[in-house]
């Protein structure tokens, strides 16, 4: 018995003695900053581990009112800590121009009364809602959860549009945001038309329709209903249709002649193109994402973590037969693909040639 005792308190003073030292956990500094230095905030973070920006989203205030700078992330993609960080707020500079309903407000304080001729409604500030029922289930961007069937004021706020080619006098622009779903074409193809032809398609009539019924009306016309001063014209574009701007040679379904428009999309070719910041295969493509609006979303479009799909003008020609129902669209993770073109669930992109009053 005295023996055994002995051996156990060798045994507790070697485990107790000889243990391992508790290593010491490394932390690093990651410090966030804004566009111009200004300190937003900082933390530390153990190593590996990823760190988290728990401010509010950075603002940057623009001194042209024509426009405005929109938080796109920050200068690097943000990884797990190995040392000391920084990371920088970039800003996309937008070009304003135009209304359009977009953000879900609930109960806005509305003025008793009729809606306009364009179905707006104004608050006791002035400003204009849309009212508008949900076409499917969608979440909004304050995370309210909405089911198919309500019905919603949305906000109309100025159309952000992103600079793809600045000349100084004339602007190319394409919208920031997917604004609403527009199918390529309503119905079914017959089997002797070519229905997705550009020059005829439905998506074209409605970009350039000039109405704003209290219904949602073509989009030429809805965005010009509450316009601010801008010293900014839309020109008329002539506007290729041919098989270099689909990509596909021979393409049955290419047109020769141009149309000659307001507003159209881009084409597949323009969006392949790296002087407007795209990549130029079909691929997945950052640059090419495009966020939906609520009202986008109450409208019926896709989307992927808010992200959503889009036309493009070009019909798909990869086939041997006179006929075809597809054109090219973008998805939400921004590859190009060839889709339905009665797809509902697919936003029109509008795309303009800005030029600048004289002085």
């Amino acid at each position: 018995m005295k023996r055994f005792w002995i051996t156990s308190a060798l045994t507790i003073f070697f485990l107790t003695s000889c243990g391992s030292t508790p290593s010491v956990v490394k932390k690093y500094t990651i410090t966030w900053k804004d566009w111009d230095g200004t300190l937003l905030a900082t933390n530390e973070v153990e190593e590996n581990h990823t760190p988290v920006y728990k401010g509010d989203i950075p603002t940057r205030e623009s001194s042209d009112e024509n426009y405005d700078y929109v938080y796109s992330g920050w200068d690097k993609e943000i990884a797990k800590a190995t040392e000391d960080t920084t990371y920088t707020a970039t800003y996309d500079h937008n070009f304003l121009y135009g209304s359009y309903p977009q953000k879900l407000v609930l109960n806005p304080q509305i003025v008793e009364g009729e809606p306009d001729e364009h179905g707006y409604r104004k608050d006791e500030q002035g400003n204009l809602y849309y009212k508008f029922k949900a076409s499917k289930d969608y979440t909004t961007d304050d995370n309210i959860k909405i089911k198919e069937g309500d019905e919603n004021y949305y906000l109309v706020k100025p159309i952000e549009w992103k600079i793809l080619k600045d000349e100084t006098t004339k602007l190319l622009c394409t919208t920031y945001r997917l604004l609403i779903t527009q199918p390529y074409k309503k119905e079914e193809a017959e089997a002797t038309d070519k229905e997705n032809v550009y020059s005829t398609s439905d998506i074209r009539a409605w970009l350039n329709e000039d109405t704003a019924s209290a219904e949602i009306g073509g989009f030429y016309g809805r965005m010009n209903v509450h316009l601010f001063d801008s010293n900014w014209n839309i020109e008329n574009t002539e506007v290729i249709n041919n098989e270099d701007s689909t990509c596909d040679k021979p393409n049955p379904f290419a047109e020769n002649s141009p149309t000659h428009d307001d507003i159209f999309v881009l084409s597949r070719q323009e969006l392949r193109d790296p002087e407007y910041g795209f990549f130029k295969e079909d691929n997945a493509d950052k640059a090419r994402l495009a966020l939906t609006t609520d009202f986008a979303r109450a409208s019926g479009a896709a989307y992927n973590k808010n992200y959503g799909l889009y036309w493009t003008r070009s019909p798909c020609g990869d086939i041997a037969t006179y006929y075809d129902t597809t054109a090219y669209s973008v998805m939400s993770d921004g590859h190009i693909i060839q889709h339905l073109i009665t797809e509902g669930s697919y936003c029109a992109r509008p795309a303009i040639n800005f030029t600048k009053k004289p002085s």
